[in-house]
């Protein structure tokens, strides 16, 4: 299992807490406290902005950003922008990458930096992960799981 499958399993979790079993409730908890763990130490391998000017930067460069995508963002009938998934629909996409590769070359070495950083945490996230979580049995599975539940569990369930 990779790192970055571990952030959403633990964000699933909580999603079987209306399941009863001693035993299925126990293994949850022990493989959640595993996870969040492993996932307290991805988060300390992960690089960061050090550097004080570049932090500076990059909160202005995130600022300019914003106003960018919200620029050229659709805009509703309510006056607001147009937000899917986190993420601002663009109508003028060829205007919109114009402004943003422009933005990026008022700040090129806090560029390189943010690009240093995201490779390094993107291939951080890649990893194949040795963590031992506490496989769960078919037996204990509670009878009123849900599809949705069943597929929070999937990778957790062991071989019968």
């Amino acid at each position: 299992m990779k790192n970055k499958n571990l952030y959403l399993i633990a964000n699933s979790l909580s999603k079987l807490n209306n399941l009863q079993g001693a035993d299925f409730t126990l293994h949850i908890i022990k493989n959640e406290k595993k996870i969040i763990d492993e996932i307290k130490l991805i988060e300390a391998a992960k690089l960061k902005i050090e550097d004080k000017e570049l932090i500076d930067q990059n909160k202005k460069y995130e600022s300019e950003q914003l106003n960018i995508d919200k620029k050229y963002a659709v805009i509703e009938d309510n006056g607001k922008p147009l937000v899917i998934q986190g993420t601002y629909v663009i109508n003028n996409v060829p205007a919109f990458n114009n402004d943003c590769e422009v933005l990026k070359l008022t700040f090129p070495k806090l560029v390189t930096e943010l690009d240093r950083i995201n490779k390094h945490n993107d291939e951080l996230m890649v990893i194949e992960s040795k963590i031992e979580l506490c496989m769960i049995k078919e037996d204990i599975v509670p009878k009123n799981i849900s599809v949705e539940q069943r597929r929070i569990i999937f990778d957790l369930l062991a071989d019968s």
